[in-house]
């Protein structure tokens, strides 16, 4: 669609059945036989120069490389008028990187909150993930803020990130879930405060 021919719609202009059909013929045909994908040399000039300077620019330029290689493989496996079906041409490679590009400003203007440090950016997106939905567990809470993606301070920024949210009360320990691990909520949940198991097992030993 982002290729094709541009077309006036009117006024809820009528469909053409044929060249929809035709549209939908090839859509499932790519599907059931997916192309091999090539990408150009122009095209991968165009990822090298650009795209990879947008993700390198931390911390707004996060899974932008991704996200470029879906629409460049989407645009060149569905575009009817290819002669190559799965070449990654420098024009598609061009919309992708304009694409990305957007992105990153829209990031950098609406994202001021993650401008901090990695702890910082880190505590943010634990926090919005609990207000979204809570008791969360460690892991949950690693999951959200993706400690495994590289750039995003890992296991070390997490461990000081939970230090600091629970020393300063920022959230409480819920109970624990079937696996026997410590749930969390915000301190302004409902949910009552419970012993972590940890302190659960302090107390087993003294009785």
């Amino acid at each position: 669609m982002s290729y094709s021919p541009k077309i006036s719609v009117a006024d809820w202009a009528k469909v053409d059945a044929p060249q929809a059909g035709s549209i939908v013929d090839l859509i499932l045909k790519r599907i059931s036989e997916p192309p091999m994908i090539i990408e150009s040399p122009e095209a991968k000039a165009v990822r090298y120069g650009r795209v990879d300077k947008a993700q390198n620019i931390f911390p707004y330029g996060a899974r932008l490389s991704e996200m470029y290689k879906k629409e460049a493989v989407l645009a060149a496996t569905f575009a009817g008028f290819m002669e190559t079906p799965g070449l990654i041409t420098k024009e598609f490679a061009e919309h992708a990187a304009d694409w990305v590009e957007y992105q990153l400003k829209l990031r950098t203007l609406l994202w001021p909150v993650d401008g901090g440090d990695k702890v910082e950016i880190m505590q943010h997106t634990v926090m919005k993930s609990l207000a979204k939905q809570h008791p969360l567990s460690e892991r949950d809470m690693r999951k959200a803020a993706h400690t495994n993606r590289e750039g995003s301070g890992g296991d070390e920024a997490f461990m000081r990130m939970m230090k600091a949210v629970k020393g300063t009360g920022r959230i409480k320990c819920t109970g624990q879930n079937r696996a026997g691990r410590d749930c969390y909520c915000l301190e302004t949940c409902d949910h009552p405060e419970a012993p972590t198991s940890k302190e659960l097992e302090r107390l087993r030993n003294r009785n």
